[in-house]
């Protein structure tokens, strides 16, 4: 039966965080000859390079986001070329032309506490991954995060908030104050706080009395949306 390996293509800190925490297990990814290489157990049913290039994509995809969720400073991975080394152990490649915005930046500071107290890279970003894997709503959450805007920011909110019921019972789960969340929908909603990134152009919509900026705003939905996962391993 072949083993395929997918090419990696990213930041080397991006692919370091992701190797750190998928070094082992299924999917994983690997370190050979200087390249990283994600694998995964189902690749193997399949001959096809087309059809193993396109379920890498999305794996990677989600890797990718939830390597972005623990450390909230990394990039997309995304993948390269493709490997298939058959049962005599000969190696044939395949080049699909995917490629990576390569930029210098510095090693992450340590780890980020999760909202549900994790500091094991490994088992928080693994546990991401997988949650979100079984979970369509977690993981259009994850892609929507990773994309950092405000209006992505508050579609992932509203996939939180729909997952509680609404704002009201989102408030009584104690996920959030009402302050809180008052001055994130109101920023979010106000073309006088953020300008043309606001969800209304109308006037109507004013901005709060102490605007959040957009890192306050990631930091805010990424604690929400670990709340959610959290929760969803509970059941």
């Amino acid at each position: 039966m072949s083993e395929w390996r997918i090419e990696l293509l990213g930041e080397g800190i991006d692919l370091q965080c992701a190797h750190n925490a998928f070094g082992s297990g299924d999917p994983n990814i690997i370190f050979e000859e200087g390249q990283y290489f994600l694998r995964a157990n189902e690749f193997a049913i399949n001959e096809d390079a087309g059809i193993v290039r396109d379920r890498a994509k999305e794996i990677t995809k989600l890797i990718s986001d939830a390597v972005f969720l623990h450390y909230r400073d990394s990039r997309p991975i995304k993948i390269g070329g493709i490997v298939q080394i058959d049962d005599n152990g000969k190696r044939h490649y395949f080049v699909f032309g995917e490629a990576a915005n390569i930029q210098l930046r510095g090693m992450v500071a340590g780890l980020i506490t999760s909202a549900s107290g994790t500091t094991s890279a490994e088992h928080n970003a693994i546990h991401i991954f997988h949650t979100a894997s079984s979970n369509k709503d977690i993981s259009d959450a994850l892609a929507y995060f990773s994309q950092g805007d405000w209006s992505n920011l508050y579609k992932c909110y509203e996939l939180v908030r729909d997952f509680v019921g609404n704002e009201s019972l989102l408030m009584k789960s104690n996920w959030v104050t009402k302050k809180l969340l008052n001055r994130f929908t109101q920023t979010a909603q106000s073309r006088e706080a953020i300008g043309d990134s606001a969800r209304h152009a109308s006037k109507k919509f004013k901005a709060p009395e102490n605007p959040m900026s957009i890192h306050e705003a990631k930091a805010f939905v990424g604690i929400l949306l670990e709340k959610w996962i959290h929760e969803m391993s509970k059941s």
